[in-house]
């Protein structure tokens, strides 16, 4: 991730490749209502391991969140899925960060 004034940068690459890279710049606060919770708010993560797939429960306050504007985006991660290309204009939110605990780790059994 790479800061410049209110424009933000990111790049990432999976395992695989497959990568994506996105510019938005943060705009105003906002508060965030159903949608914006729905998107942001998590509480359970899953980890695939060689012995499984593992989880762990999260705690958080709400992210306070802005809006931000898409100026560049190039997606291959979700293609790398198998899932078709999202349809339409990105949503973009931003947050400076959240602090969060997170539980101890535990094998989901299916």
């Amino acid at each position: 991730m790479a800061e410049r004034g209110d424009v933000r940068a990111y790049a990432c690459t999976r395992w695989g490749g497959a990568s994506t890279t996105a510019t938005v710049r943060v705009g105003p606060r906002i508060q965030a209502g159903g949608l914006e919770r729905f998107l942001t708010d998590r509480w359970t993560f899953y980890n695939a391991t060689r012995s499984g797939l593992s989880r762990s429960d999260a705690s958080h306050p709400p992210w306070e969140l802005a809006r931000a504007e898409v100026l560049h985006a190039a997606d291959g991660l979700i293609a790398a899925t198998g899932l078709p290309a999202p349809d339409g204009p990105p949503l973009a939110l931003y947050s400076a960060g959240t602090s969060a605990v997170i539980g101890a780790t535990r094998r989901v059994t299916g």
